[in-house]
């Protein structure tokens, strides 16, 4: 019976099918662009601690390598880097939480420890989540270097790329359901 009334109007047949294409193609997209976009927001981190890693690596003092600074982790944009000695306590750095070096989870160490790096979402407390690369010092004087920044810019954009999405995929679906609408019609006519 619903084979019938499909076949008697294709119009909703391939409305239905058409909707469902442009959804799955648009929510690819969507997704794509917010990969790119969480990806990007480890772009400077990556060239900061590879940096740090390989001039403590290769015999500097932390405290000669890292420059002086205060990065205020929880407003500002800013990128900045701490160093952590083997056991994970802070060391020379330029971002704080509280007026603090934060230091993130043990676990995060001894997986570093193990794999020598991590691209990681820290959230230190609610309302504050950095990206963070994490990167094994080997060396005289062996630690972690963590470099991050706020995700705060890139949660906004991601947030617009969501409305953005769901505005576009209204849009088309009106756009779509109108233009079926009046095929619909048209060809009632026709047939009267």
């Amino acid at each position: 019976m619903l084979r019938d009334q499909v076949l008697r109007r294709p119009i909703v047949f391939h409305t239905f099918a058409l909707a469902g294409i442009l959804t799955l193609l648009g929510g690819a997209a969507s997704v794509t662009m917010q990969q790119m976009l969480r990806r990007g927001a480890n772009e400077p981190q990556i060239d900061m601690a590879n940096y740090y890693v390989g001039e403590i690596g290769s015999g500097e003092e932390p405290g000669n390598v890292i420059p002086p600074g205060y990065v205020d982790a929880e407003r500002s944009l800013q990128p900045f880097v701490i160093f952590y000695d083997d056991q994970g306590k802070p060391g020379p750095g330029t971002g704080y939480l509280d007026q603090i070096l934060p230091t993130p989870p043990s676990g995060v160490f001894d997986f570093v420890r193990k794999q020598g790096s991590e691209n990681v979402t820290w959230q230190p407390r609610p309302g504050v989540r950095l990206a963070s690369v994490i990167r094994r010092v080997q060396g005289k004087k062996s630690g972690f270097i963590l470099a991050a920044r706020s995700l705060r810019l890139v949660e906004q954009q991601e947030s617009l790329l969501r409305r953005i999405a769901v505005g576009g995929w209204i849009t088309v679906m009106i756009l779509l359901i109108g233009g079926a609408s009046l095929l619909s019609r048209a060809q009632r006519v026709e047939r009267v």
